[in-house]
């Protein structure tokens, strides 16, 4: 039967009330005195919001709380600058790169229920997070929220973290991760440090060799890298930490990165949103966050250049780095380099590149244009658009196939300017960019103007443009035609429920 919960007002009689649903054939199933609910099973509702006292009834539905979490990390990633996009945007999402998590394995909760996670090496009998930390590192990597790359693949290579284990089991692991990659490049994430050791330093390089990235933590300490394993290698990817500020700085006592020429880049770490072993969002700070988050950029990288060797994904995401833009201490990192992390992110300039600003469509006929833009862009569609607050519907008369618009104005429409706006999308269905264009409609070619309809030149980029002499910015008329402003000092207005120039 329906259960249904109803509140009632701290004046209510409740033994009436509870008199009267029994009249209604509802059994009261709990009574929660203190907040004055009832929740109540009967076969409708429908009387019961009629009863004194009621003030509310409602089924009492499932429903699922959302993790509250602040994505800064993944918005400063894909920004040029402070203040930071309100969205992530990104060129891909790391379609099926291979990132090898080597830290305390990870425990699955619903912010990685949608992730590729595929369990490939453990020291002990079971791949599960013991400490709480290869977990916060696969959300920031893949997680559905929190990830910065989701649809790459992770796979799970966990090792005795915070405690002692000799070198060979390490090597054990790597072992695994070489066994197991075949070709192109993937990326390995050590979000630890360990005291300069030579061989692993020298098998660390093997696996770059092999087109494996190393992605490695700075370390907490505010010490030398040079004087820790793997980051003190010159070849691997060294992460130090920063916080929503572009700052580089100390987050706890005698706690903050690393530093030196060994540390290549700097992304977020620094209160960071991570998920728990218990699938709670809590916040952290430290360089095994921002190695993680540079590991998924990495992931995003590897997709766009698929031919890149390892070296040169390297080379290119400290390249596409934001450079001297971090506030910091430079007595203490004057020799680390001054790079921030970047995702390869699109900017709206490129993405539709020479498309023209303005074209001319004769009433009655088929007008094609093509969309000229990049190599990132899969889709790009036609979209509603707003003005001054109303939404306008896109011409049933804008036809879109693939990359090429077709404009067939029918023959009675209104000559005018029509804006179109039209957007791409990435490899991952990401929206990207927006464009807008200008939609000339005339009755007769443009070689051809007829005395009866005015018109206007206007030069845009060094294109002359003719154009109706009422266009571009919309004023609405009581029976829903469309009036415009030409821009060019006269008006178009509402007239008797027609437009008339003014």
């Amino acid at each position: 039967m329906p259960i249904f919960n109803v509140a009632y007002d701290k004046t209510t009689n409740i033994d009436e009330l509870l008199s009267n649903l029994s009249l209604q054939n509802a059994t009261v199933v709990k009574h929660l005195q203190n907040i004055r609910l009832l929740t109540v099973e009967c076969s409708t509702a429908e009387h019961i919001s009629a009863l004194p006292g009621v003030i509310a009834v409602d089924a009492d539905g499932d429903i699922t709380p959302n993790l509250a979490t602040d994505i800064w990390h993944k918005l400063r990633v894909c920004s040029s600058s402070l203040p930071m996009r309100d969205t992530y945007i990104t060129k891909n999402l790391g379609d099926a790169v291979v990132v090898y998590l080597v830290d305390s394995g990870i425990t699955l909760s619903e912010e990685l229920n949608e992730a590729t996670i595929e369990n490939l090496y453990s020291f002990s009998d079971t791949y599960t997070d013991d400490i709480n930390h290869g977990t916060a590192l696969a959300a920031l990597i893949a997680g559905k929220t929190l990830g910065v790359s989701p649809k790459c693949i992770v796979k799970n290579v966990k090792i005795a973290m915070n405690t002692t284990m000799p070198v060979s089991e390490l090597l054990t692991a790597f072992d695994a991760i070489l066994a197991d990659h075949t070709t192109g490049v993937s990326v390995v994430n050590c979000s630890w440090v360990v005291a300069k050791n030579q061989i692993l330093d020298l098998k660390i390089q093997e696996l770059q060799d092999e087109g494996l990235i190393v992605v490695a933590a700075a370390g907490n300490d505010v010490l030398a890298a040079n004087d820790f394993s793997p980051v003190g290698l010159d070849t691997v990817m060294g992460v130090a930490a920063a916080d929503s500020f572009d700052r580089v700085i100390n987050w706890g006592p005698s706690a903050g990165s690393n530093w030196g020429p060994e540390v290549d880049i700097t992304a977020p770490g620094i209160d960071v949103s991570v998920l728990s072993n218990t699938g709670q969002i809590v916040e952290s700070s430290g360089t095994s966050l921002a190695a993680a988050i540079t590991s998924g950029a990495m992931a995003q990288f590897v997709k766009q250049h698929p031919t890149f060797t390892a070296n040169q994904i390297k080379a290119e995401v400290i390249s596409k780095g934001l450079h001297d833009l971090l506030f910091r201490n430079e007595s203490i990192y004057g020799t680390t380099p001054n790079v921030l992390l970047r995702c390869p992110t699109p900017e709206a300039a490129t993405i539709f590149d020479g498309t023209p600003p303005s074209i001319d469509a004769k009433k009655g006929v088929t007008t094609t244009v093509t969309i000229v833009h990049t190599d990132d862009v899969s889709e790009i569609t036609i979209n509603d658009i707003v003005i001054n607050g109303t939404l306008r519907r896109c011409f049933d008369w804008v036809a879109i196939t693939g990359n090429t618009l077709q404009f067939t104005p029918p023959a009675d429409f209104p000559s005018a300017a029509y804006v179109v706006m039209y957007s791409g999308k990435n490899s991952s269905s990401q929206q990207i960019s927006y464009g807008v264009m200008l939609v000339n409609v005339f009755t007769h070619d443009v070689a051809e103007l007829s005395s009866g309809e005015k018109y206007f030149t206007v030069e845009e980029n060094g294109v002359v443009i003719v154009k109706p002499a009422s266009c571009v910015f919309y004023a609405s008329c009581p029976n829903g035609n469309e009036c415009f402003d030409d821009g060019k000092g006269g008006s178009c207005i509402c007239s008797g429920g027609g437009c008339v120039d003014a």
